[in-house]
């Protein structure tokens, strides 16, 4: 069960530092908008708090078991 978990964080985290990367800095720089500090914490609040873990579990949970 701890290895399970450990997997998912890793999953997620990675995807949630990647998403944190592109949407608060790279994509207003695209759009020539200001990064302020409360982007910055919206962003680790949304993408690597919240996102990564949501992300990690989808992705390492059990498939639905389709037996015919």
């Amino acid at each position: 069960m701890k290895n399970r978990i450990l997997k998912a964080c890793k999953t997620g985290l990675g995807w949630g530092i990647t998403m944190f990367i592109i949407m608060v800095f790279v994509w207003p720089m695209i759009n020539h908008e200001e990064i302020t500090p409360k982007s910055i914490g919206i962003g680790i609040l949304a993408w690597i708090i919240i996102g990564s873990f949501l992300f990690g579990y989808i992705m390492n949970a059990k498939p639905f078991n389709d037996s015919k």
